[in-house]
């Protein structure tokens, strides 16, 4: 014990119930019906009862005895090994104030969403404010026997039909079906605009052509009536 006196090997350790706050601080105001520490500002553990023989002597080389710890909690007795080193000075206790030394952080701070992203094989992936990011579904494509045969509807969509066959859903990038392009937009098969411009490059073209076979038609023509 603290006061050199000895202690009683198999003397229960005091038990009861020790409550801590959100923050893991000792919650020194809890009243439970076990308190394990009466004064929770300065707790102490005392091991053993009180001495009932006087102190003695250890012997030098002689092994030191188990303490027992009874918790009285439904728990088994449990078995302390107290290695001194064969001496008696092989444990040293300094009173200081309690300093953390390191921590290790499991798990984070609430976080709000801010951002939704959807890579190439459709995992659809959910990034909060405080760093997480957790893939939350995957999008899936829908593949058919004859792609060719489905019926084309408006807004550059398509339609199941009867040549087409029934579909399969496969994850992209599996079983045939191809990527999805992330934060892409399709460009639409039919520009007004260009297919305009090409057409009435194409007419001009045709009116050019027209005119000089009709020319070339003509001196073929006047080279025969002056050959007559």
């Amino acid at each position: 014990n603290a006061d050199d006196t000895p202690m009683t090997v198999n003397a229960p350790i005091k038990s009861g119930i020790v409550k801590f706050t959100q923050d893991g601080r000792l919650d020194t105001t809890f009243t439970g019906p076990t308190a394990l520490f009466p004064d929770p500002t300065n707790a102490t553990i005392t091991l053993g009862a009180s001495p009932t023989t006087p102190p003695t002597t250890p012997i030098p080389g002689a092994p030191t005895p188990d303490v027992l710890w009874a918790a009285d909690l439904g728990v088994a007795t449990q078995t302390i090994a107290i290695d001194l080193g064969a001496s008696t000075g092989g444990l040293t206790q300094y009173d200081s104030t309690s300093i953390v030394q390191a921590t290790y952080t499991n798990g984070t701070a609430f976080g709000n969403l801010t951002e939704v992203k959807i890579d190439d094989n459709g995992f659809v992936t959910a990034i909060f404010d405080n760093g997480v990011m957790r893939k939350i579904a995957q999008v899936a494509l829908a593949t058919f026997p004859s792609a060719d045969s489905l019926t084309e509807v408006a807004g550059n969509a398509f339609r199941v039909s009867q040549n087409s066959g029934t579909f399969n859903l496969k994850a992209p990038g599996t079983g045939g079906a191809g990527l999805l392009g992330a934060q892409q937009l399709e460009a639409s098969t039919v520009d007004l605009s260009t297919e305009f411009t090409g057409l009435i490059t194409t007419q001009r073209a045709y009116s050019a052509s027209s005119k000089i076979i009709t020319t070339a038609d003509e001196m073929l023509a006047e080279l025969i009536n002056i050959k007559r």
